[in-house]
């Protein structure tokens, strides 16, 4: 007893206990090796799964048959829009597949701009209503704003106002070929009063007013009618005669005037054109 309490004592239990905790250190730092390894051996599983089947799908999205048909649909913001699908998509399916992965990215949003205004300069829709409704959605699309009518609306009529004579919601206006021609038809048929609500107390439309400087002439034309008929036939042909005269001399500063407007922009136009 006594010597095997002696050998007892002899042990420096301090420094086995340090190799102990050691011990027990190394084995937990083994452990997370270990743990390690099976994350890096599930990640390469992954990887693989990517690599050799996944990405064969991917790259059948990215095929010249693939992406030309989304070409033939959508134009070229679809097939750009498919392409930048294709990207996210393999970066998710990356973040499932590789466990330690954590990848992020939306390039169909990012692109979003671009695509928006390739859709403008590449479908017939905008190029078959008219250069003004095609200018005014491209700037929509390069400033972000909705400020146009569409085509495809049934209350579209004239350019501020709809079918039922209501200006268009959030001050929008229609530009397409339709609301502007149907736009110059309310203004050369109705009077002008009606036109600027008011503003010019004008009763007649500008048609009317187009016309009304060739009022004189007729009716010069037709009091010469008539004096050439009273001359014919020996009624007061002097009279009207002096009528034809006066209107002739009340005419000849609107002729003047007239032909004033128009002279100087001839002999511009000419000289230009033998310049």
């Amino acid at each position: 007893a006594d010597a095997a309490l002696s050998v007892l004592n002899s042990l420096d239990l301090d420094s086995l206990n340090s190799t102990v905790q050691s011990l027990s250190s190394q084995l937990d730092s083994l452990n997370d090796q270990l743990s390690l390894v099976d994350d890096v051996e599930v990640m390469m599983r992954g990887l693989e799964r990517l690599l050799n089947v996944d990405m064969h799908v991917f790259l059948g999205r990215l095929s010249h048959s693939s992406l030309q048909a989304h070409r033939d649909a959508d134009g070229l913001s679809g097939m750009l829009k498919e392409i930048a699908q294709v990207v996210d998509d393999i970066v998710k399916e990356a973040n499932k597949t590789i466990t330690m992965a954590d990848f992020s990215t939306d390039l169909v949003s990012e692109l979003s701009d671009v695509t928006d205004i390739l859709d403008v300069l590449h479908k017939p829709k905008y190029k078959d209503n008219g250069p003004l409704f095609f200018f005014f959605s491209l700037m929509d699309k390069m400033d972000k704003k909705d400020t146009l009518v569409q085509p495809d609306d049934p209350k579209a009529n004239r350019v501020n106002v709809d079918t039922e004579g209501n200006a268009y919601p959030n001050d929008k206006m229609c530009l397409t070929t339709s609301c502007v021609n149907n736009e110059i038809v309310y203004i050369n048929t109705n009077s002008l009063s009606d036109v600027s609500d008011g503003d010019i107390p004008i009763p007649l439309s500008r048609t009317n007013l187009v016309g009304l400087p060739f009022l004189i002439p007729l009716i010069i034309a037709i009091l010469a009618l008539a004096a050439a008929l009273c001359i014919c036939w020996g009624w007061c042909s002097q009279c009207m005669a002096g009528c034809v005269a006066g209107w002739v001399c009340c005419q000849l500063p609107l002729m003047f005037l007239f032909i004033g407007m128009f002279f100087p922009m001839a002999i511009v136009f000419g000289d230009v054109c033998y310049g």
